[in-house]
């Protein structure tokens, strides 16, 4: 009875763990992630256009599959609404009028983006030339008015050095013409005597 007890148990045992397994297996099981297939009549289809939600893996299985985003979704409904009860408008010659519009744009755009970063750069190169330039400006003229102060501060020197010469040049005379008139004096009281 106790080793019929024991294989009951076991099983039973297996049997909790299998189960246990399952369980927990679901439990912690990723949810799967949804596949839309695209077959190759979807070339050919004028239906309605797939919205593929977040996470959705896509098997393309023809040439060329076109993603378009909400917003162009949203521009080509509202011309779709625009010529939808107009039978003698092409949608579809409107709808790659309207493409090639956008294509043309979009390089316009593309271009027009260049040209602003070059004009940015052009403008950028222009503003540090010039600023090198107002350095280079700037040293010069700060040479120069140093070259101007040590020039004004040898022409004062000079104008010292003139007005000293003079004044001694001024006495030297004075004493030459002091030294006659009394060598002169001296001669005429000589003779006068």
């Amino acid at each position: 009875m106790k080793n019929l007890n024991n294989k009951h148990t076991i099983k039973l045992n297996q049997l909790f763990a299998i189960l246990s397994f399952l369980i927990i297996g679901n439990l912690f099981a990723q949810k799967p992630l949804d596949t839309l297939v695209i077959e190759k009549e979807y070339i050919h289809s004028r239906k309605a256009p797939l919205k593929v939600g977040k996470g959705t893996f896509i098997i393309n299985k023809v040439d060329s599959l076109y993603l378009v985003n909400q917003i162009r979704f949203n521009y080509y409904e509202e011309l779709r609404q625009l010529v939808k009860d107009d039978v003698d408008k092409d949608v579809e010659n409107i709808v790659l009028k309207y493409e090639q519009i956008v294509k043309e744009n979009d390089f316009l755009f593309d271009q027009l983006e260049l040209k602003c970063k070059s004009q940015s750069a052009l403008y950028q190169k222009t503003i540090d030339e010039l600023k090198l330039s107002l350095n280079e400006t700037d040293r010069t003229l700060d040479l120069s008015q140093r070259s101007l102060e040590n020039a004004n501060n040898a022409i004062d020197l000079s104008i010292k050095q003139i007005s000293s010469a003079q004044k001694k040049q001024f006495w030297k005379n004075f004493g030459l013409i002091g030294g006659g008139v009394s060598i002169g004096l001296i001669v005429g009281l000589l003779i006068a005597n």
